[in-house]
């Protein structure tokens, strides 16, 4: 009994890692279509070129899409569906957080850094005190060590 434990375990780690390497890909295209959509009907109302004359303007956006991926996550947490496809789904708030502080703060990598752990970490006690289920626990390291590896190995969020 307890090697089909493991092996369902294993099987659960397996779906959440190749999961959300799509689930990452179709949420990043999102925002890109987001931004372009944006981009598109401002293009109507105005002749100003947002991104050059408006500095704030694409770190709104980020923000912005930042704030409806949360929303939408607030919604499928609450959800009925299982734990694991709720964990699947938790790397998407993470991968998106995570990488609007690198981009809001992409000229203090210290305080992106920092910001990113303290988000991690927080939301590793916040798991922890709702005694929820291991698998949170690890799409949320998941999600913020491959990111981590990818910087660290010069990528740019």
């Amino acid at each position: 009994m307890m090697r089909h434990a493991w092996i369902r375990g294993f099987g659960f780690v397996i779906f959440i890692i190749v999961g959300s390497m799509i689930a990452w890909n179709v949420t990043f295209l999102l925002d890109y279509v987001f931004h372009q959509t944006i981009f598109f009907f401002l293009g109507f109302f105005s002749h100003q070129n947002f991104m050059r004359d408006v500095p704030w303007f694409p770190y709104l956006m980020h923000f912005s899409f930042m704030i409806l991926v949360g929303v939408s996550s607030v919604y499928f947490m609450k959800s009925v569906y299982s734990v694991v496809w709720k964990a699947l789904f938790l790397t998407i708030p993470t991968a998106v957080i995570l990488v609007t502080f690198g981009i809001l703060l992409y000229q203090w990598p210290y305080a992106a850094w920092s910001a990113a752990s303290v988000f991690v970490l927080s939301t590793l006690v916040y798991l922890y005190m709702k005694h929820l289920s291991w698998q949170y626990f690890f799409a949320v390291l998941y999600t913020s060590v491959v990111l981590g590896i990818f910087t660290f190995m010069g990528g740019e969020l």
